[in-house]
């Protein structure tokens, strides 16, 4: 019988580990992005990019403007530690502002976005979007401000300097007060059929767009009949409780949905652009014009996930998770991210180094045979 060597052993179980945990890693479907309850002096993540006009967005519980990924919004602070919000935009004039996570996320998996969001404080304009961009492109500035919502393009036909939209835009949802977002100012140059004309207090959605061309209508709803009012004169007024539900490619035919406070506003096509990217990244903008208001989010949940739309997802109260963070955080630490799930993943450098401690065996034995 041949001698089995010990060679041979640590070769074999150095491969078969290499192999066992590069494999295992490669079908992780599920990303996690860690809960943001933005109520403190900086984020748990350092994957947001924060930015606007004339002004950054910003925390309002922060009090260092040069603080990174996300600036503080003034010193002395606005808000104590504990009690802020992520600000888009100030009751100011002509303001756009946005945030963006950084981090490209497979167009194939579905998304369940939950957040708070106020727009309060100012006459009445003009409102926040919910907005993704094709992942393979930086974000460095908003799209239009006023009724374009910080997403789409404007004056693309008249009525003012043209502003462009946001690059690489591929879905624009517009919370809008005012009711400008679905008016033609907000197409882009080469949109076939016009918008419909805005109504206040609605819902609008626009599709695809990179710099004056694109972010035409796709479709809108009012919501007045509902009884649901975007705004209020307090920021707890004009609170409400968002979702943003997009299908996996699971789903045949793949819809976004909408909810304001767990109830489904308006579900709406996924755009072939969105499809047709590799990936994805989401974020916030909003906008005002010559009317105003704070346009503020906290409390946001974002669960990257590859499950049908049939899946069971409850909406987070967010009071257990953000038991976990620090609302001071600087740096998010390996400790916390696992606590909110997003783990940091050694799994492909370990399977490397095993695969790499095998070769390394068979390179030993060979030479102990021949030298």
């Amino acid at each position: 019988m041949e001698k089995i060597s010990i060679q041979k052993v640590l070769v074999s179980v150095g491969v078969c580990l290499g192999l066992m945990i590069v494999a295992s890693s490669s079908v992780q479907a599920e990303v996690t992005i860690p809960v943001e309850s933005f109520t403190g002096a900086n984020a748990v993540s350092d994957n947001w990019i924060a930015g606007g006009f004339p002004n950054s967005a910003c925390l309002t519980a922060g009090n260092d403007l040069a603080r990174t990924p996300i600036p503080g919004c003034q010193r002395p602070r606005i808000d104590e530690i504990g009690s802020g919000v992520f600000r888009l935009t100030n009751a100011d004039f002509d303001q756009s502002g946005y945030l963006l996570y950084n981090a490209p996320i497979n167009s194939r998996d579905g998304l369940d976005a939950f957040f708070y969001a106020s727009q309060w404080g100012g006459n009445g304009a003009d409102g926040i979007a919910f907005f993704f961009v094709d992942g393979a492109y930086e974000l460095n500035a908003p799209g239009g401000n006023g009724g374009s919502l910080g997403y789409a393009s404007k004056y693309q036909h008249g009525g003012g300097t043209p502003q462009d939209g946001v690059a690489h835009g591929l879905l624009g949802v517009g919370f809008d007060v005012y009711g400008s977002y679905g008016t033609t100012n907000s197409d882009g140059a080469d949109c076939s059929t016009p918008a419909p004309g805005g109504i206040s207090n609605s819902i609008g959605v626009r599709g695809p767009g990179n710099g004056a061309n694109g972010y035409c209508w796709i479709d809108g709803v009012d919501l007045s009949p509902l009884g649901i009012s975007l705004r209020g004169d307090t920021r707890a007024e004009g609170a409400h409780l968002f979702r943003i539900r997009v299908d996996s490619a699971e789903v045949e035919e793949r819809k976004v949905r909408i909810f304001i406070d767990d109830v489904k506003v308006l579900t709406v096509p996924v755009p072939q652009e969105f499809l047709d990217a590799e990936t994805v990244k989401f974020g916030w903008t909003a906008g005002t014009g010559a009317s105003t208001d704070f346009h503020e989010i906290w409390g946001a949940s974002v669960k990257v996930v590859a499950e049908p739309v049939d899946y069971v997802y409850e909406a987070p109260t967010l009071e257990d998770d953000l038991e976990a963070i620090s609302s001071t955080t600087t740096q998010a630490t390996e400790e916390t991210l696992v606590e909110t799930g997003a783990q940091t993943n050694h799994q492909p450098l370990l399977g490397l180094l095993a695969l790499s401690l095998g070769f390394a065996l068979v390179g030993f034995g060979r030479r102990r045979r021949h030298g």
